[in-house]
């Protein structure tokens, strides 16, 4: 559906229960060099992603209002609430944070602040972050933040991320060739 992909097929026969946490997890085989159904990429995977963005787990952040998952707004989930991260005190290491906890490279983060990815919404959770750089999830940074109060949605927090480039993690999962991040051709990386 969306297009056949190159190299290698390194996956075929992959069944998942649903609970797993990577593909990885699933059952799978690797093809053989002369498996004839593996040859080409006209059986390459496709998939279609919908999300219900009113969940989230506490922690979790994500890029809102972007035109890939690699830009946009910052989210902070607190609370089981999606809420926005004030600009005061936040640099490129709190952006280079988030960008590895969503699966990017930390490399080359900007900070953006200006709405280019428009307002947020509700509560604007907090200020003053503090990450040292090395953390790899914003959660960890947050002992010496401190309330978002006083701060509005014109201050909130933007981030544009760098791709992985060639290096990826054995079993991250990835879409290409979608008109929007939820979709796309599901390629899998295995030995970066």
């Amino acid at each position: 559906f969306f297009g056949g992909g190159v190299g290698l097929i390194q996956l075929k026969d992959v069944v998942c229960r649903g609970n797993e946490t990577s593909i990885m997890e699933c059952r799978h085989q690797r093809p053989g060099l002369t498996d004839s159904a593996c040859s080409t990429h006209t059986r390459d995977v496709s998939i279609l992603c919908t999300a219900n963005k009113s969940v989230c787990s506490h922690g979790n952040v994500r890029l809102v209002g972007g035109g890939s998952d690699l830009q946009g707004r910052v989210e902070f989930c607190a609370g089981g609430e999606w809420t926005t991260i004030c600009s005061n005190g936040w640099d490129k290491r709190e952006a280079s944070v988030v960008c590895r906890q969503l699966g990017h490279s930390g490399d080359g983060a900007i900070t953006l602040t200006g709405n280019l990815f428009g307002e947020g919404t509700g509560y604007v959770f907090v200020q003053n972050v503090g990450c040292l750089g090395n953390e790899t999830t914003l959660l960890q940074c947050l002992a010496s933040a401190t309330g978002g109060q006083g701060c509005t949605h014109s201050q909130d927090i933007e981030v544009i991320c760098r791709d992985r480039d060639s290096a990826c993690p054995n079993g991250a999962v990835r879409l290409i060739g979608g008109r929007i991040p939820s979709e796309g051709r599901v390629e899998v990386c295995l030995g970066g």
